[in-house]
Protein backbone atom coordinates (compact mmCIF):
# COMPACT_ATOMS: atom_id res chain seq x y z
CA UNK A 1 0.00 0.00 0.00
CA UNK A 2 1.20 3.50 -0.72
CA UNK A 3 1.31 6.43 2.30
CA UNK A 4 -1.87 7.81 0.84
CA UNK A 5 -3.84 4.96 0.66
CA UNK A 6 -2.39 4.33 4.26
CA UNK A 7 -4.00 7.34 5.01
CA UNK A 8 -7.37 6.92 3.85
CA UNK A 9 -7.25 3.13 5.54
CA UNK A 10 -6.36 4.41 8.75
CA UNK A 11 -9.63 7.48 8.03
CA UNK A 12 -11.61 4.54 7.33
CA UNK A 13 -14.26 6.46 5.25
CA UNK A 14 -16.99 4.29 4.24
CA UNK A 15 -17.53 6.23 0.47
CA UNK A 16 -16.18 8.89 -1.41
CA UNK A 17 -19.06 10.94 -0.70
CA UNK A 18 -17.64 11.43 2.69
CA UNK A 19 -14.49 12.83 1.29
CA UNK A 20 -16.27 14.96 -0.78
CA UNK A 21 -18.62 16.35 1.87
CA UNK A 22 -15.10 17.09 4.05
CA UNK A 23 -13.55 19.34 1.72
CA UNK A 24 -16.46 20.86 1.12
CA UNK A 25 -16.52 21.73 4.73
CA UNK A 26 -12.84 22.95 4.94
CA UNK A 27 -13.55 24.99 1.42
CA UNK A 28 -16.33 26.47 2.92
CA UNK A 29 -14.75 27.12 6.04
CA UNK A 30 -11.39 28.40 5.07
CA UNK A 31 -11.62 29.69 1.78
CA UNK A 32 -9.82 28.92 -1.54
CA UNK A 33 -7.16 31.99 -0.82
CA UNK A 34 -6.47 30.38 2.64
CA UNK A 35 -6.23 26.57 1.87
CA UNK A 36 -2.78 26.91 -0.25
CA UNK A 37 -1.00 28.71 3.12
CA UNK A 38 -2.69 25.83 5.29
CA UNK A 39 -1.31 22.98 2.93
CA UNK A 40 2.50 24.90 3.41
CA UNK A 41 2.20 25.70 7.10
CA UNK A 42 0.90 21.54 7.29
CA UNK A 43 3.72 19.97 5.15
CA UNK A 44 6.65 22.05 6.87
CA UNK A 45 5.27 21.24 10.51
CA UNK A 46 5.58 17.20 9.10
CA UNK A 47 8.90 17.99 7.31
CA UNK A 48 10.15 19.50 11.02
CA UNK A 49 8.64 16.63 12.61
CA UNK A 50 10.10 14.16 10.80
CA UNK A 51 13.29 15.63 10.86
CA UNK A 52 13.69 15.69 14.49
CA UNK A 53 11.89 12.39 14.68
CA UNK A 54 14.88 10.90 12.33
CA UNK A 55 17.78 13.19 15.14
CA UNK A 56 15.96 11.50 17.55
CA UNK A 57 16.78 7.77 16.33
CA UNK A 58 20.09 8.86 14.89
CA UNK A 59 20.94 9.61 18.17
CA UNK A 60 19.43 6.37 20.01
CA UNK A 61 21.72 4.27 17.82
CA UNK A 62 24.60 6.37 18.69
CA UNK A 63 24.47 5.88 21.93
CA UNK A 64 23.66 1.69 21.89
CA UNK A 65 26.30 1.23 19.30
CA UNK A 66 29.12 3.34 21.49
CA UNK A 67 30.92 1.35 23.68
CA UNK A 68 31.82 2.98 27.07
CA UNK A 69 34.59 4.50 28.39
CA UNK A 70 33.92 3.75 31.98
CA UNK A 71 36.18 1.18 33.89
CA UNK A 72 34.73 -2.22 35.00
CA UNK A 73 34.69 -2.68 38.22
CA UNK A 74 37.16 -4.76 40.02
CA UNK A 75 36.67 -7.91 42.30
CA UNK A 76 39.21 -8.18 44.93
CA UNK A 77 41.35 -11.33 44.94
CA UNK A 78 39.93 -14.44 46.39
CA UNK A 79 41.34 -15.62 49.37
CA UNK A 80 44.58 -18.32 48.35
CA UNK A 81 43.11 -21.04 49.84
CA UNK A 82 40.14 -20.20 48.20
CA UNK A 83 37.85 -21.26 51.03
CA UNK A 84 35.38 -19.12 52.77
CA UNK A 85 32.40 -16.43 52.43
CA UNK A 86 32.63 -13.13 51.46
CA UNK A 87 31.64 -12.46 54.55
CA UNK A 88 34.33 -13.97 56.42
CA UNK A 89 36.56 -12.40 53.73
CA UNK A 90 35.54 -8.56 54.72
CA UNK A 91 36.28 -9.95 58.27
CA UNK A 92 39.70 -10.54 58.27
CA UNK A 93 40.33 -7.93 55.87
CA UNK A 94 38.71 -5.58 58.90
CA UNK A 95 41.06 -6.98 61.80
CA UNK A 96 44.23 -5.79 62.44
CA UNK A 97 47.40 -7.96 62.14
Amino acid sequence: MTEASNAMAFLNFQSWREILIILAVVLILFGGKKLPELARGLAKGMRIFRDELKGVKDELEKTDVEPTDAPRAQLPPRDAAGGGSDATQQQQQEQPK
